[in-house]
C-alpha cells in the first residue's frame, strides 16, 4: 500500500521588525492562508494530483500454476492434554493435482504412516481421533526417512530439483497453517533441516473464508 501526502494549503512569511533607536530587533511569524480553487465534482474531497499517481506498484498478471501437492499431515495427540515433549507426525499423505480448469484431475498419490519415536506408544485418543492404530506405525519409517521418500516422489514429477527447491509454477496446499507449523516444529526438536520445498503454501482455509466471506471454516469433513 503507498500513500501519498499533499501539501499544506498555508504558507509562512517570515516579517522582522527592526527599531532604529534600540539594539533589539524582534522576529514576527504570520501565518498566510492561500485558498485553492475547488473543482466540480469533488465535493470536500482534494482532487488527486499527478503526485498521487507518481511511483505506483502495479500487480503483475502472476503465471497461472500448473499442480497443486495437497498435504495433510496426522500427529499424535491426547484429550486436552498437550503431548510432552511434542506431538509427532504419523501419517504422511499428498495428492498431486494437475491444474486444467474444469478438467483438473488427481494424477498421483503419496502416502506413508510414520513411526513416532518420543512417544512411540499412541494414545487412545489418537487412534479413535485418526483412525491410525499402533501396527500401522510400529513396522514403518521415522520422519527423516519417510521425509525423503516424499522429496523422491516430487522429483519424480520433476516439481523439485537436487537441493530440494521448487521447479516450475505450483505450491504445497494445505487447510491452515498447522501441518507445516508441526513438520518445521518437529524437526527443528529432532536437529534436521526443512526442506526449502516448505518456504511456501497456500493456506486453503484463508481463501475459505475470503471466497465465502465468512469466519467459519472448519474442517474440510464438516464444510461438506
Amino acid at each position: 500500500m503507498t500513500s501519498s501526502f499533499s501539501s499544506s494549503s498555508s504558507s509562512f512569511s517570515k516579517i522582522n521588525n527592526t527599531s532604529l533607536n534600540s539594539s533589539t530587533t524582534s522576529t514576527t511569524y504570520t501565518v498566510i492562508t492561500t485558498k485553492k480553487k475547488k473543482r466540480k465534482g469533488w465535493g470536500s474531497l482534494r482532487p488527486p494530483t499527478a503526485a498521487d499517481f507518481k511511483n505506483k506498484k502495479r500487480k503483475k498478471n502472476l503465471p497461472a500454476l500448473t499442480h497443486l501437492v495437497v498435504l495433510d499431515f496426522e500427529w499424535t495427540a491426547d484429550n486436552r492434554q498437550k503431548v510432552e515433549t511434542i506431538s509427532e507426525i504419523t501419517q504422511f499423505p499428498s495428492v498431486l493435482v494437475k491444474l486444467d480448469g474444469p478438467n483438473s484431475r488427481i494424477i498421483d498419490e503419496f502416502n506413508t504412516y510414520v513411526r513416532p519415536v518420543l512417544n512411540p506408544t499412541l494414545t487412545k485418543f489418537s487412534i479413535e481421533l485418526t483412525g491410525i492404530t499402533q501396527q500401522m506405525v510400529n513396522n514403518a519409517p521415522t520422519l527423516p526417512n519417510a521425509l525423503d521418500k516424499y522429496l523422491s516422489w516430487l522429483k519424480k514429477h520433476n516439481l523439485i530439483n537436487k537441493n530440494n527447491e521448487r521447479v516450475g509454477k505450483w505450491y504445497i496446499t494445505t487447510w491452515s497453517d498447522a501441518d507445516i507449523s508441526q513438520l518445521a516444529k518437529e524437526l527443528m526438536y529432532k536437529k534436521y533441516t526443512i526442506p526449502k520445498v516448505f518456504d511456501r503454501w497456500i493456506d486453503l482455509k484463508v481463501l475459505f473464508r475470503r471466497h465465502y466471506k465468512t469466519k467459519d471454516a472448519r474442517g474440510l469433513q464438516k464444510m461438506r
